[in-house]
């Protein structure tokens, strides 16, 4: 999907988005304005393997945040952060109380889970 740069930077500009560009910098990592920064320090994790993972849950998170990446910013970003009646997830107020890149990381890889779980019951 193609989207206006603007429309990534608008969404880049949210809180919890703000916060991750600054947990990036601070990880020594370059915040790349064409990618949403939750979604960019998510694929840092994964692909430094600072965030242990199974292998079996490794490639459906790694396939799973690929689509995230090219989906609408919005839209992606409110499909993994949205609270739904009687979950207790991540809210954003945790996510900027968040002081390391890597524990905000896997809380969201947890999050994305359970998302993917709910969205396709088994």
């Amino acid at each position: 999907m193609i989207v206006p740069q603007s429309v990534t930077d608008r969404v880049n500009q949210l809180p919890v988005n703000q916060h991750a560009r600054q947990l990036l910098q601070g990880a020594g990592q370059e915040p790349d304005p064409s990618l949403v920064h939750l979604f960019q320090l998510m694929q840092w994790a994964l692909a430094s393997g600072e965030v242990p993972l199974r292998p079996d849950l490794y490639s459906s998170l790694e396939a799973n945040l690929q689509v995230l990446l090219g989906a609408h910013p919005q839209e992606a970003l409110t499909f993994l952060l949205q609270q739904r009646p009687h979950e207790d997830l991540l809210s954003e107020e945790e996510i900027l109380q968040q002081p390391d890149p890597v524990n905000l990381a896997a809380l969201l890889f947890q999050v994305l889970q359970l998302r993917l779980q709910s969205a396709n019951p088994v």
